[in-house]
């Protein structure tokens, strides 16, 4: 195996460690979400949601060059899994979507109402 290979080989292995380690983080997140304190601060998990923001802006790098073959098998399966995450986040948007439409719902529902109106001032 040439120098040149080895090269290319370890910078597609730097890319789909990177790869694997957003889609645990993200599966984390979505197991255990992010706890808020009574002062809406976050919690002692804030790190792990400025983590998943960062890797939301991930971009692919552009001097990786052909996947090699050996990789293959490892870049089918982070693909794989990124589809399971992808439909998994899906579905968590659209359950924590109905519950804050219940939520706002009820918070509608309970607001105060005006006992008075003041009509001179």
């Amino acid at each position: 195996m040439s120098a040149e290979t080895v090269t290319a080989t370890a910078r597609w292995e730097a890319v789909l460690d990177e790869l694997e380690t957003d889609i645990q983080r993200t599966h984390q997140l979505l197991v255990r979400p992010p706890t808020v304190t009574a002062q809406d601060s976050p919690g002692d998990d804030a790190p792990a949601v400025a983590d998943l923001l960062l890797a939301a802006q991930w971009v692919p790098p552009t001097d990786l060059g052909p996947l090699p073959d050996a990789l293959r098998g490892r870049a089918e399966a982070v693909v794989n899994q990124q589809r399971v995450l992808t439909a998994t986040l899906n579905e968590t948007l659209v359950t924590t979507r109905a519950h804050l439409r219940v939520a706002d719902t009820l918070r509608r529902r309970n607001a105060p109402q005006a006992v008075y109106l003041d009509t001179l001032g």
